[in-house]
């Protein structure tokens, strides 16, 4: 699905589940997918050469979109969803337990950039009770 205004240059969607009770191996064997990061609260973690204590448990799966023309980012969204569990029951009790939601990454390579969502999509995420975060890179 292509915006009118260019595609955007990179895309990044995660999925994050944050709660001070996380256990990883749970959330793994639950889900069926191994995380790019994970940490129990009060974990020793590494982050840009430095220790940081986990302030809360994480369990976080991400993808990383970067297409010759551009990177969509409904088509990250529909990637990643395909990996995930369809179950609404494992979603909803997941929601009622801890944070769940998609973080994306859009990084933009002109000033005007814009992409769209279907509303398969859309529906695909609320089925899932996932929150849906932005956070939007500009041009440099």
């Amino acid at each position: 699905m292509a915006s009118l205004d260019g595609s955007i240059g990179r895309v990044k969607v995660a999925l994050r589940i944050v709660g001070d009770d996380v256990d990883p191996k749970a959330l793994t064997a639950r889900l069926g997918l191994r995380p790019t990061f994970a940490a129990r609260k009060g974990e020793e973690v590494w982050s840009r050469d430095q220790s940081l204590t986990q302030r809360h448990g994480v369990w976080s799966y991400s993808l990383t979109e970067k297409a010759e023309s551009g990177a969509e980012l409904d088509d990250a969204l529909t990637h990643l969803l395909s990996r995930l569990p369809a179950d609404e029951s494992l979603w909803a009790d997941l929601a009622s337990r801890y944070e769940v939601g998609i973080f994306c990454g859009l990084y933009l390579t002109t000033e005007n950039q814009g992409t769209d969502l279907r509303a398969s999509t859309l529906l695909a995420l609320a089925a899932r009770h996932l929150t849906l975060s932005l956070d939007i890179y500009a041009a440099e």
